[in-house]
């Protein structure tokens, strides 16, 4: 949660624990915001998205007392829904691509940068909206952090192709210790779409080469077991296989800069079309 930390975040998570609204927290409501903080930083990210306006694909959190926060009923996991037709399927991913769109660009204060997506960590409501369950490693940058524009004049952030070992190394410097907060997270938005490339080789795709992705360790596929659940994804239709998996492929490992956007675009409006 505080990976990039600003006074603007900071404020707004501790206007989310102002219970009673009077514009400062007592002794109580600073003690439940550090130990929140400390023991249960998903509810804080509940709590401040809620207080934020953020409605951008989590669950409604009805209370909260002490450590344990109350969602919303009827959430089925997505994991059980892998038996459904493929157009029920193609729909939850087209759902699942509009969320990563929209943790970057739904707000114009906030980039939500989320890395360890899996099936067990997303649900559909009773409205058949997927949601994220899992919000304890969401982090909320102030977009004033981020550069705007590059040492050449321009905005263009895909000047370079990204893949795994790119973003290893992104992951592996932001999460460590003592990094230089202006100048890693000032890049988060530029390494951003490795949440497109995670949703797809851990949550989309059925191919085998996608089952041994990891973004966050080094380890060799041969030492490395394969994911045990079937990709969202599988079983596709004969006549639309070829398109989804080239898309797919494209998406986990872009081959030209700004080709895993443009994919996961793509692949987002051709899914949609079974709805």
């Amino acid at each position: 949660l505080l990976m990039c930390p600003s006074k603007k975040l900071l404020s707004v998570i501790e206007r989310s624990f102002d219970d009673n609204d009077d514009h400062s927290l007592s002794q109580e409501e600073r003690i439940a915001l550090y130990t929140t903080l400390a023991i249960a930083p998903d509810i804080v990210v509940l709590k401040l998205l809620t207080k934020a306006n953020l409605n951008v694909g989590f669950p409604r959190l009805v209370g909260v007392c002490g450590r344990v926060g109350v969602l919303e009923g009827e959430l089925t996991p997505l994991a059980t829904l892998l038996d459904e037709p493929f157009n029920v399927r193609a729909s939850l991913a087209a759902q699942i691509l509009t969320m990563v769109d929209d943790f970057m660009e739904d707000d114009p204060e906030w980039y939500l940068f989320y890395g360890l997506w899996s099936l067990e960590k997303l649900a559909v409501n009773k409205e058949g909206e997927v949601v994220l369950t899992d919000l304890a490693n969401m982090a909320v940058v102030d977009k004033n952090l981020f550069r705007d524009e590059y040492e050449d004049g321009t905005e263009n952030r895909a000047q370079e192709v990204c893949n795994k070992e790119c973003f290893q190394k992104f992951t592996s410097e932001v999460y460590r210790e003592g990094h230089d907060n202006d100048e890693i997270c000032s890049r988060v938005e530029d390494v951003g779409h490795l949440m497109y490339a995670a949703v797809c080789a851990m949550i989309l795709s059925d191919m085998e080469q996608h089952k041994y992705i990891d973004y966050f360790t080094s380890t060799n596929n041969q030492e490395k077991q394969p994911r045990s659940t079937r990709g969202l994804l599988h079983n596709i239709p004969a006549s639309d296989r070829a398109t989804v998996e080239e898309l797919l492929a494209e998406c986990v490992d872009e081959a030209a800069p700004g080709g895993r956007l443009q994919a996961a675009q793509e692949l987002r409006d051709f899914l949609s079309d079974f709805l």
